[in-house]
């Protein structure tokens, strides 16, 4: 399935930050696209990038090309992080003179703006959202009292979301705390610059959790989410650095508030008749089923899906099997409205 890509890098002004954000977004047009068809939109987990997603896409566009009759996507939308990935060299000077880090609550925003720009009006919009991305993906949905509109979609689907009711976060204290305060730790001890992209290869081959990551989304995370070091002069080192300063990257685990506010919002504020789509992986890895059960148990889900040989990085360690439980879901919501117009 052949497709064309551009990217876009507007300037927003930011209610938040009170200052100018560049945002990255990456458009993927199929060759066959259906004006009628749905648009999806694709957030990242931490320390990804917009790109992450290319692997799942393509299996999913491809199987969308052999159906019968017109196909069910029109377009995809894939969205950094302002601090990751590209937006992250954009907004290069932002971030070093912020005296805080970015959180989900910036990347909602970065979205919010973006669709209120009109370049999607009209289009039938699905959110996919992984991880720290279906939390940014539910923010979009809420009422703020400045800056843009809340995102109206059609369908919403969360791969392996943080996302816990605050009952269940007091029950296991001590094992949330201990997860999330170990992992932010690592982020901020770990190692962020290498002589070149192929040591950088070699680096994460051999390490957790990248040694479990599909080939394609590795060398898609090499090239992606590294950059070339610059000196204070703006002239080129040798050698490769994470994209996300590790600086921005553990506060982004550690700050909960956003996603707890999410949860309300699930449970008294979003739509009910919005179809609320739950796609985990089956290995439990990192974040345990028992979190999951008490967000399915909040608010009802349209449906659930666990996907083989994956945990909590999915889309990093299985983009067939991902895509298939995606495509189950997306080529639903096509057919039904489609038969809802007979």
């Amino acid at each position: 399935m052949s497709y064309s890509t551009r990217t876009v890098y507007p300037v927003y002004p930011s209610t938040r930050l009170r200052r100018d954000v560049h945002l990255a977004a990456k458009c993927y047009t199929p060759e066959k696209s259906n004006l009628r068809g749905l648009t999806l939109l694709l957030l990242h987990c931490i320390g990804s990038h917009k790109e992450a997603w290319e692997p799942t896409l393509r299996h999913i566009l491809a199987a969308d090309a052999l159906r019968t009759g017109p196909p069910t996507i029109r377009e995809v939308w894939s969205f950094d992080m302002p601090n990751h990935g590209e937006a992250a060299q954009k907004n290069g000077s932002l971030l070093k003179s912020l005296k805080k880090p970015l959180t989900v609550d910036d990347y909602a925003e970065s979205v919010r703006h973006f669709i209120a720009s009109d370049v999607l009006r009209g289009h039938r919009l699905v959110g996919i959202g992984h991880s720290l991305g279906a939390t940014a993906q539910i923010l979009t949905t809420i009422p703020e009292l400045e800056g843009p509109a809340p995102v109206v979609y059609e369908t919403i689907i969360m791969v392996e979301p943080p996302l816990q009711t605050l009952e269940c976060w007091e029950e296991n204290l001590e094992a949330q705390n201990s997860l999330i305060e170990g992992t932010a730790r690592g982020a901020l001890r770990r190692r962020d610059t290498w002589d070149s992209r192929e040591d950088a290869k070699r680096y994460f081959a051999e390490r957790f959790p990248w040694d479990s990551w599909n080939s394609q989304v590795l060398e898609l995370y090499v090239r992606h989410g590294l950059r070339e070091l610059e000196s204070p002069g703006n002239t080129c080192l040798s050698g490769v650095t994470l994209c996300c300063p590790k600086e921005q990257e553990g506060p982004a685990y550690a700050y909960l508030a956003g996603h707890f506010r999410a949860v309300e919002h699930l449970r008294s504020g979003l739509d009910p008749f919005l179809p609320v789509h739950w796609v985990i992986g089956e290995d439990e890895d990192i974040a345990p089923d028992y979190i999951h059960q008490s967000m399915m148990r909040l608010r009802p889900v349209a449906s659930a899906r666990k996907v083989p040989n994956a945990g909590h990085f999915v889309v990093q360690q299985n983009p067939e099997g991902l895509a298939n439980a995606l495509m189950r879901v997306l080529f639903k919501v096509k057919e039904e409205v489609t038969l809802a117009r007979l």
